[in-house]
Protein backbone atom coordinates (compact mmCIF):
# COMPACT_ATOMS: atom_id res chain seq x y z
CA UNK A 1 0.00 0.00 0.00
CA UNK A 2 1.38 3.37 -1.12
CA UNK A 3 2.50 5.55 1.65
CA UNK A 4 0.91 8.90 0.05
CA UNK A 5 -3.14 9.80 -1.28
CA UNK A 6 -6.41 10.21 0.35
CA UNK A 7 -6.60 8.59 3.92
CA UNK A 8 -9.80 7.80 5.64
CA UNK A 9 -11.18 9.97 7.97
CA UNK A 10 -12.10 8.20 11.42
CA UNK A 11 -13.39 10.94 13.53
CA UNK A 12 -15.75 12.24 11.41
CA UNK A 13 -17.32 15.83 12.53
CA UNK A 14 -19.74 15.54 15.48
CA UNK A 15 -22.74 17.65 13.46
CA UNK A 16 -22.78 14.57 10.84
CA UNK A 17 -24.32 12.29 13.34
CA UNK A 18 -22.78 9.24 12.15
CA UNK A 19 -19.94 6.91 12.86
CA UNK A 20 -18.04 6.13 9.43
CA UNK A 21 -18.91 2.69 9.77
CA UNK A 22 -22.80 2.84 10.19
CA UNK A 23 -22.45 5.21 6.79
CA UNK A 24 -24.01 3.39 4.13
CA UNK A 25 -24.84 5.89 1.85
CA UNK A 26 -23.08 8.23 -0.51
CA UNK A 27 -24.84 11.26 -1.67
CA UNK A 28 -23.88 13.87 -4.43
CA UNK A 29 -25.85 17.51 -4.89
CA UNK A 30 -25.29 18.48 -8.51
CA UNK A 31 -25.82 21.95 -9.55
CA UNK A 32 -25.32 22.95 -13.18
CA UNK A 33 -25.24 27.12 -13.97
CA UNK A 34 -24.91 28.42 -16.83
CA UNK A 35 -22.93 31.94 -15.89
CA UNK A 36 -25.81 33.00 -13.63
CA UNK A 37 -28.40 30.98 -14.51
CA UNK A 38 -29.16 27.60 -12.55
CA UNK A 39 -29.99 25.26 -15.43
CA UNK A 40 -30.76 22.13 -12.62
CA UNK A 41 -30.29 21.44 -9.16
CA UNK A 42 -30.27 16.92 -8.36
CA UNK A 43 -29.42 15.23 -6.08
CA UNK A 44 -27.92 11.57 -6.09
CA UNK A 45 -27.79 8.86 -3.67
CA UNK A 46 -26.49 5.88 -3.61
CA UNK A 47 -25.43 2.77 -1.04
CA UNK A 48 -22.08 2.28 -0.36
CA UNK A 49 -22.31 -1.49 -1.14
CA UNK A 50 -22.97 -1.21 -5.06
CA UNK A 51 -20.34 1.62 -5.09
CA UNK A 52 -17.52 0.45 -8.07
CA UNK A 53 -14.72 2.22 -7.91
CA UNK A 54 -12.29 2.06 -11.44
CA UNK A 55 -8.63 3.07 -11.43
CA UNK A 56 -7.17 6.31 -13.31
CA UNK A 57 -4.69 6.46 -16.18
CA UNK A 58 -1.82 7.04 -13.49
CA UNK A 59 -3.10 4.18 -11.61
CA UNK A 60 -2.99 5.75 -7.97
CA UNK A 61 -6.02 7.63 -8.29
CA UNK A 62 -9.22 6.09 -8.26
CA UNK A 63 -12.84 7.76 -9.31
CA UNK A 64 -16.29 6.16 -8.16
CA UNK A 65 -19.03 5.49 -10.16
CA UNK A 66 -21.32 7.98 -8.54
CA UNK A 67 -19.05 10.88 -9.53
CA UNK A 68 -18.37 9.50 -12.86
CA UNK A 69 -22.13 9.90 -13.16
CA UNK A 70 -22.18 12.90 -11.70
CA UNK A 71 -19.70 14.69 -14.09
CA UNK A 72 -21.45 13.00 -17.34
CA UNK A 73 -25.04 14.42 -16.59
CA UNK A 74 -23.34 17.88 -15.67
CA UNK A 75 -21.68 17.76 -19.26
CA UNK A 76 -25.37 16.94 -20.62
CA UNK A 77 -26.51 19.96 -18.97
CA UNK A 78 -23.84 22.30 -20.49
CA UNK A 79 -24.51 20.73 -24.43
CA UNK A 80 -28.42 20.81 -23.91
CA UNK A 81 -27.25 24.56 -23.30
CA UNK A 82 -25.40 25.10 -26.16
CA UNK A 83 -27.94 23.85 -28.35
CA UNK A 84 -30.87 25.94 -27.00
CA UNK A 85 -28.40 28.75 -27.35
CA UNK A 86 -27.89 27.97 -31.13
CA UNK A 87 -31.35 27.44 -32.02
CA UNK A 88 -32.55 30.57 -30.37
CA UNK A 89 -30.21 32.83 -32.11
CA UNK A 90 -31.42 31.21 -35.62
CA UNK A 91 -34.48 31.97 -34.67
CA UNK A 92 -34.01 36.27 -34.27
Amino acid sequence: MAAGGRKRRRNLPAGWGVQPDRMVTKRRCLQVYDGSNLLCRDEMMMSSAWEVKANLAGGEAEVSDLDYWTVVRANAFHDAAKEERTARKEQQ
